[in-house]
């Protein structure tokens, strides 16, 4: 499916000035994503009708990553791709481990278990699997079908009942959480900062500049645009007059499968242009708002994974099952 996109979004360009540079970065291992990016963005908004005049030179730090005309105004665009962090796809791929090695040691019977919370408490100090696994096990032990914390040095397990459990003859929701690294904010600084350099080089100040921020599904898009907001608000990004978010993905079924971006635009009122021509964007496939979605209220903002899932005791009751991971973080359930 990817591949097939890619190739529906280098038709769209192929007679855009500057493509052949971009075609050589996406042989390139390290080439591939960035690019990749700047080709989707590029082609989702020459597909809904805006000229894209020429894209710049891929190795060129200095400079933006193309150019596009609406209303006779020539914008730059800076196309970057925010990747995980370090301390990011370190807990996911921990998380992920832990989650499979609960399956496999502590759920061992077919019986209804509590609701689970696991809270690391530093994403860059990840305690020992076993450790973990023999808290929650001692915790369990010790459950009697009310609302239970155990705390250890580096991290604490809750167990809470959920009523919704009796409908299912097997029931099992399990939540991984961890306070976000501090470095996590100061990233999406730092690739801010770096592209308004990109715009203020390569633009008259009375010229508008757009930058397309990508992120992966592992971000949290609402704290990407509490930084960025926090940014205009202090004048510091001056250069950019608006922000395009997107995270890309893949409707996989039922039928038809296909690609799907999630897409949001953050103004910014007090940049050098602040009034944004009008810039429509066309999805290959689905588009849908990545802000629409409630954000987690959370005192503490967190990494997440969750995993829900029962055996259905009578099909014709009603059965809900709810991944409990929204969970809010608060210095409380950390000490």
């Amino acid at each position: 499916m990817e591949l097939n996109a890619l190739a529906e979004d280098l038709r769209e360009l192929e007679r855009v000035p500057g493509l052949a540079p971009a075609l050589h970065d996406l042989k390139l291992d390290e080439g591939y994503l960035p690019t990749r990016h700047v080709l989707r963005m590029a082609a989702m908004i020459k597909r809904a009708g805006t000229p894209v005049l020429r894209l710049f030179e891929p190795s060129n730090d200095s400079i933006p990553d193309f150019e596009i005309e609406t209303n006779s105004t020539p914008i730059a665009v800076e196309a970057k791709q925010l990747m995980d962090s370090e301390p990011q796809t370190q807990f996911y791929a921990y998380a992920t481990n832990l989650q499979a090695q609960i399956e496999k040691r502590v759920f061992v019977g077919p019986e209804n278990y509590p609701v689970i919370h696991l809270i690391i408490k530093d994403a860059e100090k990840l305690p020992p699997e076993d450790a973990v696994i023999g808290g929650l096990q001692d915790a369990l032990g010790c459950y009697v079908g009310t609302s239970l914390i155990r705390r250890a040095p580096n991290f604490n397990v809750t167990l809470d009942p959920d009523p919704a459990s009796e409908a299912f003859a097997e029931y099992r929701n399990l939540n991984i959480l961890c306070p976000r690294s501090r470095k996590e904010s100061l990233r999406v600084a730092r690739r801010a900062e770096k592209s308004n350099k990109q715009l203020r080089n390569n633009t008259e100040y009375l010229r508008p500049g757009l930058l397309c921020l990508g992120i992966t599904e592992h971000q949290d898009p609402h704290l990407v645009a509490k930084v960025l907001q926090n940014k205009f608000s202090g004048s510091q990004l001056r250069a950019v007059s608006g922000v395009i978010l997107h995270s890309p993905g893949q409707h996989g079924g039922p039928d038809p499968r296909m690609v799907l971006d999630l897409l949001s635009f953050i103004p910014n009122k007090k940049a050098k242009t602040p009034a944004f021509p009008s810039i429509r964007l066309r999805p290959l496939g689905i588009g849908l708002d990545l802000l629409q979605n409630t954000p987690v209220n959370d005192i503490v903002s967190a990494y997440r994974m969750g995993k829900a899932q029962g055996k259905v005791k009578d099909v014709q009751q009603e059965a809900r099952l709810d991944i409990t991971v929204t969970r809010k973080l608060d210095p409380e359930i950390l000490r």
